[in-house]
């Protein structure tokens, strides 16, 4: 395993004091004296010093009137707050979540696995699911600045151009394919460099790290007689095939997250505020539009009005939750929580789904097998389908370094290869169950709820028994561990599938985009449907899971949000993406 490099540059290091101060660990005195060691002048400190003291702790002095307010310091907030600040309006970003942007568990890439079910983990319990035996399952999200962004094991997709394409679809030519992916290049930096279709000049650097560990090329090699060529996941259009794992982690093990860099960034205006801990409770609606929000800060009822916009970006369970404890979706769910209907929007909640991963089939460690890991500790990526070629693949494996954790086993004693369903069938939705902000939501994934699901993580356990048995993969393996052997009846199969089956944590849909608003809730502008002043920009506007891990996707889609208001950077280079959106009709 490699350590963090505590041999930081300045720039790291002062962005580091930053959130410290930010979050109230650090005075005033000593942020200035810190700085000035970093070579900082004095003057520049003390601008500094002031400056992070009103975004910050000038709760005192709060406005009643902002330009903006963004509900929800999440990976797509984040991003929001950095492009809307920039122009010069005033912003409030209102997280219900900490500020503890710092803890060694965020901060420390290799670590983030402790950030599950702790005090950074909202840890919501979901309804009963009859395909998974009724296990007590759990979704996962981040409840910190930077969200899910904060505490995520940070792989990294741009995604198949056929899943852009079928979003354009479904939303609209606002969200055709070149634009996204247009987006996505302000999102990434590319540190190895060399590929004229990735970002080199985006806010989140994305390091390749695996190529050091020899199961990758291992791991790519068995895909590859098992019938998937190499990939470069990241710089093709279609990511059918096999490639090495990329990751949003610094050189240093240190995480590239939205809260490190998008909101670090918007911090260091003075016409930002961001405000912690607070939870809003509703949104001021006057008729047909939104003027602000209301919110309970310290304990007290505030009211802060919105002269332009609010922007709802607490993720896949916060923005509709907030739609509906405001009046606005399905009428008999909000009559059943005792909530006065002030919009009918039936499709608040719906579409509600996820990708999922199946944890249990470990290896035996081979003479081969190295205890150490590279930052991410994913070795390779295999993508391959059972579905129609017209749609991005179905089937996830991912080849780890070591056991996924939890594991009770050590470094080098074995290796986990993971399928993942990644194109998904069965939805569900979730529900209010009271009028109180404070009660849980009823969620309900519907995981497995239609047989195809349940084909397809059969073929992505078959395969990643069949590749952890190649010969490529011998020196790294003397044998499968669990399941107990590889010769399984189908029925032995499902049983292991409805054992081990877990969330991916990757929910999408519940306030989805598109173009009829009897079966959406915002349309491609991200504005909701018959309500003016208000845009929900976050996982849940994804009306169909992508069939990568989402976190870029979702930066990329708040960059294009951003463009959408007017509000894109006009300084970033211009690069081809690579793609050409006549090969797939």
């Amino acid at each position: 395993m490699k350590k963090i490099n505590s041999d930081k540059s300045t720039e790291w290091q002062i962005d580091d004091l930053d959130l410290k101060a930010l979050s109230g660990r650090l005075s005033r005195r000593s942020f200035i004296a810190r700085l000035i060691q970093l070579g900082v002048s004095l003057s520049a400190a003390g601008a500094m010093a002031t400056r992070t003291a009103s975004a910050w702790s000038g709760r005192d002095a709060l406005r009643d009137e902002y330009d903006y307010i963004i509900v929800g310091a999440g990976s797509a907030g984040c991003v929001m707050a950095d492009r809307i600040s920039a122009t010069g309006a005033s912003v409030l970003l209102i997280e219900a979540g900490t500020d503890q942007v710092d803890q060694p568990t965020i901060v420390d890439s290799y670590r983030w696995v402790e950030n599950f079910g702790s005090d950074l983990d909202w840890n919501r319990s979901i309804l009963p699911q009859m395909p998974l035996n009724d296990r007590q399952l759990y979704a996962a999200a981040g409840k910190v600045l930077g969200g899910s962004g904060s505490i995520n094991g940070m792989l990294w997709f741009r995604g198949d151009m056929r899943d852009a394409l079928r979003w354009q679809q479904l939303v609209g030519p606002g969200w055709k394919p070149s634009k996204l992916y247009k987006a996505f290049l302000r999102v990434e930096n590319f540190l190895p460099g060399g590929s004229p279709y990735r970002g080199s000049t985006g806010v989140i650097s994305v390091g390749r790290y695996a190529s050091d560990n020899p199961i990758t090329a291992a791991s790519i090699a068995g895909a590859k007689k098992l019938g998937l060529p190499p990939v470069d996941h990241n710089a093709s259009a279609f990511i059918d095939g096999a490639g090495v794992a990329d990751v949003n982690i610094l050189p240093n093990g240190r995480r590239s997250g939205p809260a490190q860099t998008y909101l670090v960034r918007a911090l260091k205006r003075d016409n930002f505020t961001v405000l912690s801990d607070v939870l809003v409770t509703g949104l001021n609606l006057n008729g047909s539009s939104c003027r602000g929000v209301n919110a309970v800060v310290d304990g007290q009822a505030r009211h802060f009005a919105a002269s332009r916009e609010v922007v709802l970006s607490g993720g896949a369970f916060g923005s509709p939750r907030l739609l509906m404890l405001s009046g606005i979706g399905p009428e008999d769910v909000l009559r059943a929580a005792g909530v006065t209907v002030r919009h009918r929007l039936s499709y608040v909640g719906r579409n509600l789904h996820d990708h999922m991963i199946l944890p249990g089939i470990r290896f035996y460690a081979g003479p081969e097998l190295s205890p150490s890991e590279t930052y991410g500790r994913v070795a390779s990526h295999s993508f391959f389908r059972t579905n129609s070629i017209d749609a991005a693949p179905n089937i996830q494996v991912m080849c780890m370094q070591g056991f996924f954790p939890p594991n009770p086993l050590t470094a080098g004693e074995g290796f986990n290869i993971m399928p993942w369903l990644a194109k998904v069938e069965s939805r569900g939705s979730l529900a209010l169950t009271s009028a109180d902000p404070r009660v849980s939501l009823a969620i309900d994934p519907g995981y497995l709820r239609e047989d195809v699901d349940r084909e397809t993580l059969l073929a992505g356990l078959d395969y990643a028994i069949s590749l952890g048995l190649t010969e490529a993969m011998a020196p790294f393996s003397i044998g499968l561990r669990s399941p107990a052997s590889p010769f399984m009846t189908r029925e032995e199969k499902l049983a292991f599938i409805t054992a081990n089956a877990s969330p991916g944590v990757h929910y999408v849909g519940t306030c989805s985009a598109g173009r009829d608003p009897n079966y959406s809730v915002v349309n491609q502008d991200f504005r909701v449907w018959g309500i003016d002043g208000l845009r929900v920009v976050d996982a849940s506007v994804i009306p169909e899971v992508p069939g990568v891990n989402p976190q870029g996707l979702i930066l990329a889609l708040a960059e294009l949000a951003a463009e959408t208001m007017g509000y894109a950077p006009t300084d970033h280079p211009q690069q081809s993406v690579g793609i050409d959106e006549s090969t797939v009709t």
